[in-house]
């Protein structure tokens, strides 16, 4: 089985490379808690999920929800639509913590996990 795979040119690699190096030096200046945030595609985080409950009740204990949605706009909506319940929003997981060489040095990896 074959499975074609584009490659970055070498001059976009030589980009890439160096501007890694160079935030990496300039890191290397700074406090841990002064250092740049990781982003979210280097974090390998899922999406943020909103969820409607009808029930408040339920969304206290964190019950199954009623429907979940991709934007707080649309779960806004749905839940104007009805007229009653509430929208909770659930953070992504986030999964590179857990394979990261830093992390047991890392005060950002605290709030996620």
């Amino acid at each position: 089985m074959e499975m074609p795979v584009n490659l970055a040119s070498l001059e976009d690699t030589e980009r890439f490379i160096i501007k890694k190096l160079d935030e990496i030096e300039k890191a290397s200046l700074l406090n841990e808690m002064d250092l740049p945030r990781c982003k979210h595609e280097d974090l390998w985080k899922s999406p943020d999920t909103h969820k409607y409950y009808a029930n408040p009740e339920v969304a206290k204990k964190r019950g199954r929800s009623t429907k979940n949605f991709d934007t707080i706009l649309e779960a806004n909506n749905y839940k104007a639509t009805k007229g009653k319940g509430v929208v909770l929003t659930v953070p992504g997981e986030v999964r590179r913590c857990t394979y990261c060489d830093g992390a047991p040095l890392c005060t950002q990896r605290l709030e996620y996990i």
